[in-house]
């Protein structure tokens, strides 16, 4: 009987000491953060890069050997600088044949419709044969001829000359060179590549399972690593109607195109980008940060709360979520306080007290 007495008293002495333990322990400080309303966006972070559609591939239009490289990579052209040069010595002989051949058919031409007018004026006088008249005819007509030919041989001989100068077709850049002086050329050998300065515009590859969220016109915001602080907007404007196949690559993956951007710092073309596209908007919507949300189930979220000076797990609904907060469908109400875990958890029962210092 005596144990037992003892023992109860013991227990009784465990659960007191264990009650006064519990009721001293130090409140855990917290901080809060307010369910307020605001505007979420979805986004969908993507690299992108600069690119130019403008861009051509000048090849020999004739064969020769190229006597002057006026243009490298990394060349800045205007439209109809001349990039090369090819020995033309024997087009440029041609042409003043062909020149000096075209005076004197020119020459040979009048003095046959002369001859002509003159002997149909005498005809119809009478005092000129019909075969005299014929016959001036003739010479006028064959005359002509061979003005025409000449006419179309000098032609020729001049689109010769000017094939021996390579020129940029437009304004902007050499981006490749595979032509030296002393080398043979044929025609149709590859010499420049070249881009132009407008038309830049900025590619990205989007996973095929966006595709569904992306549409022309939305708004997309920029930054780069090369200009530090500085952000500008874009717009979508063109979205590829296939998956990319190039490169025999397995990534699903279709590309999109944005315009450059109105407030766009200096660009280099194939520098990258940051891209955020913003494929939906919700305004006025209550909203949360991010990192006050615990994913306890994929799909299910909870936070915190204060209640009774202890904290509490409570179930929310979510809806869009951006890339720093997240639409509260339902489970709290506006202005409601939730701890500000930021992915330090508080455990469920604990004791808090709220930062007053902040």
């Amino acid at each position: 009987m005596l144990k037992t007495v003892v023992a109860i008293a013991l227990l009784a002495l465990a659960l007191g000491a264990g009650l006064l333990f519990f009721k001293s322990e130090k409140p855990t400080v917290v901080s809060t953060v307010e369910t307020i309303r605001g505007d979420v966006s979805a986004t969908l972070k993507l690299t992108g890069t600069v690119i130019n559609d403008h861009t051509v591939t000048i090849t020999a239009l004739l064969d020769g050997e190229i006597t002057a490289i006026n243009a490298r990579e990394g060349s800045t052209v205007k439209n109809g600088d001349a990039l090369a040069e090819l020995d033309n010595r024997s087009a440029v002989s041609r042409l003043k044949k062909s020149e000096a051949e075209l005076q004197l058919r020119q020459q040979n031409y009048q003095s046959a419709r002369q001859s002509y007018n003159r002997v149909r004026k005498a005809s119809n006088q009478g005092t000129s044969s019909k075969q005299a008249l014929e016959d001036r005819l003739s010479e006028f007509q064959n005359a002509g001829a061979q003005l025409a030919i000449a006419e179309a041989d000098l032609d020729i001989i001049q689109v010769i000359v000017d094939n021996s100068v390579i020129r940029a077709p437009f304004d902007g850049s050499v981006t490749g060179q595979w032509a030296e002086v002393g080398q043979w050329v044929e025609a149709g050998t590859q010499l420049f590549t070249v881009v132009a300065t407008e038309g830049k515009t900025i590619e990205v590859m989007i996973d095929a399972g966006d595709f569904g969220r992306v549409a022309i016109g939305q708004t997309a915001e920029l930054t780069s690593d090369a200009w530090p602080g500085i952000n500008w907007t874009s717009s979508l404007n063109w979205i590829a109607p296939a998956i990319n196949s190039e490169n025999n690559s397995s990534d699903n993956l279709f590309a999109a195109r944005l315009d450059i951007g109105e407030d766009a710092p200096e660009l280099l073309l194939g520098q990258q980008l940051n891209v955020e596209l913003i494929y939906e908007t919700r305004e006025n919507v209550l909203i949360l940060p991010l990192h006050t949300l615990q994913e306890f189930q994929p799909g299910k979220y909870s936070v915190q709360i204060i209640e009774d000076d202890v904290a509490r797990n409570r179930t929310v609904e979510v809806g869009l979520v951006s890339l720093l907060d997240a639409e509260i469908l339902s489970g709290l109400t506006e202005g409601e306080q939730v701890i500000n875990t930021a992915g330090r958890w508080v455990r469920e029962g604990q004791a808090v007290t709220t930062d007053t210092s902040r």
